[in-house]
């Protein structure tokens, strides 16, 4: 990524947020379920070269066009987007039938190719940092699924893992099926993680280490893959997908569907018709709200809560500040540049490698020659 790319990146963020800043300043609810909502539009499948953004909680955006903005439920991704989630918020993405997977919190990806019809389903995509759980069904010989992170790339065919970029470090843990470790030129293999095995690589280690068994912490993250939805779009009537969206106040209180924990602040999703989900809203300071939605064809909406205070009279009431927002910002920042430095500095020392392994060669050439000189000799 270039560098006025990262700069682009972290204004437009900027701006983003003092927008949905603004938004939330300018809602008025009262307190409780007030039955108050907002009609949103209805579902429409996306097309051949386009993503769709089938579930997600708190803050969430998406850059296209030199410009940051808001994901709302059913959103249009495309080649080329990027997508950003920031703290307790994650973001299920699906594309096609085959192919779904959740960005986790304070994670960054970009697409780079996406592509689902009836023949093929393709899909390169960057992990710049962060966290994303993968379910793939089983694809077939005409479909492509490759995944960046550093200096690797990973091949999928069909398999539930997660991909975890840090500075200078991505690991690849795997539930079920096989993923492999490939070149991201040439595509050549250069090792294979097994169902319950993981691997940490670092981007100046090649080539890479022996998988390892699965470790604590990572079958504390595989267990989250049950929890990633796939949506059935292809030949879906979409008057019977419905959106339904829940948005509370505070900002922080916690949202449980269907007794499962499903974010923070705002939660959206896509349903089928007649399906009934029971809410329950919970912050500490608060009364705890709950409640049934059915989604009903025709009916896509967001649902507006406030909840009550326990003890009106202390005054207590949770906001997020200006300032969270900076840090939010700052953080990012400074996540681009050291990302800007990192990635710089291995693609000297990877330039400075492939100079040393042609020499390398050349003298192992050269060597050749000598010993088979001295073996003519020698005869």
């Amino acid at each position: 990524m270039k560098r006025t790319d990262k700069i682009i990146l972290v204004f437009g963020l900027i701006i983003a947020f003092s927008i949905a800043g603004a938004i939330l300043l300018i809602i008025n609810l009262t307190n409780g379920y007030t039955e108050r909502e907002v009609s949103l539009q209805p579902f429409t499948a996306p097309q051949a070269k386009e993503a769709i953004v089938t579930f997600f909680s708190g803050e969430v955006f998406f850059f296209r066009n030199n410009e940051w903005k808001p994901v709302s439920i059913g959103e249009i991704l495309k080649e080329n987007d990027y997508i950003k989630t920031f703290e307790n918020s994650y973001c299920e993405i699906q594309i096609g039938e085959k192919i779904s997977f959740s960005m986790r919190e304070n994670a960054l990806i970009k697409l780079y190719v996406v592509l689902q019809t009836e023949d093929t389903t393709q899909s390169d995509s960057e992990i710049l940092i962060g966290t994303v759980l993968y379910k793939v069904m089983k694809l077939g010989d005409n479909d492509d699924m490759v995944i960046r992170a550093g200096t690797r790339a990973f091949g999928v065919r069909g398999t539930e893992f997660f991909i975890d970029r840090s500075i200078a470090k991505t690991t690849c843990a795997v539930l079920s099926g096989a993923v492999a470790v490939i070149d991201p030129e040439s595509k050549r293999e250069a090792a294979r993680i097994a169902s319950r095995r993981e691997i940490i690589l670092h981007d100046k280690t090649d080539p890479p280490p022996a998988a390892l068994p699965l470790s604590n912490i990572s079958s504390s993250v595989l267990e989250n893959i049950k929890t990633v939805k796939q949506i059935k779009l292809a030949g879906a009537d979409s008057q019977k997908l419905i959106k339904i969206g829940i948005a509370a106040l505070p900002s922080t209180a916690e949202i449980y569907v269907d007794s499962q924990l499903a974010g923070n602040g705002i939660f959206a999703g896509i349903y089928n018709a007649g399906t009934e989900i029971a809410v329950r809203l919970h912050s500490p300071g608060y009364k705890d709200q709950s409640f049934v939605i059915t989604a009903k064809q025709g009916e896509n909406r967001i649902y507006k809560f406030k909840l009550e205070l326990e003890k009106p009279e202390l005054g207590i009431d949770r906001t997020q500040s200006g300032n969270e927002i900076e840090e939010k910002i700052k953080s990012l920042e400074q996540q681009i540049k050291t990302l800007s430095i990192e990635k710089d500095t291995y693609r000297s020392e990877i330039e400075r490698l492939k100079k040393d392994k042609i020499t390398l060669e050349q003298q192992l050439k050269e060597a050749n020659v000598k010993i088979k000189d001295a073996i003519k000799q020698l005869q």
